[in-house]
């Protein structure tokens, strides 16, 4: 009773200055675009919430990880089924071509995020794939 009345005079908690992204009110999620169908390829890596798309990458060493990444979006598991059972699982590389689509990059300042908590620039949807080879673990 203490408690609750200590926290009626103390207010409401101020707003967060810094809104998590995906809850930014300038993001409208109805007005995201995304690319036609195309073919793509690069490196997928699998681990612990997490799904980055890396274009044009061949391998795993070749790979930026200060980048923020593009969420790659394996909805219906289609590239996680098409690998053996021993080469799945968090901490996984792959080199992947197939056919997808990929949101269109919003304006600066205008970001409503993807992925786990939204910490991901973009997203990419297969859609179909092509190949898929698994690499070694993420380092």
């Amino acid at each position: 009773m203490l408690l609750a009345a200590l926290l009626l005079q103390a207010g409401a908690p101020p707003a967060n200055p810094y809104p998590v992204p995906g809850d930014d009110p300038r993001c409208d999620r109805s007005a995201i675009r995304y690319t036609p169908e195309r073919e793509w390829s690069g490196i997928w890596v699998n681990h612990f919430e997490g799904s980055q798309f890396f274009e044009g990458k061949t391998g795993v060493a070749a790979i930026d990880w200060r980048q923020r990444g593009v969420w790659f979006d394996d909805r219906d598991n289609m590239a996680l089924t098409s690998v053996a059972m021993e080469h799945r699982g968090s901490g996984k590389a792959y080199r992947i071509r197939f056919l997808g689509h990929r949101t269109i990059d919003e304006p600066e300042g205008y970001r409503c995020g993807f992925g786990h908590m939204g910490s991901s620039i973009a997203e990419i949807v297969p859609t179909r794939i092509l190949s898929i080879v698994p690499l070694e673990d993420r380092p």
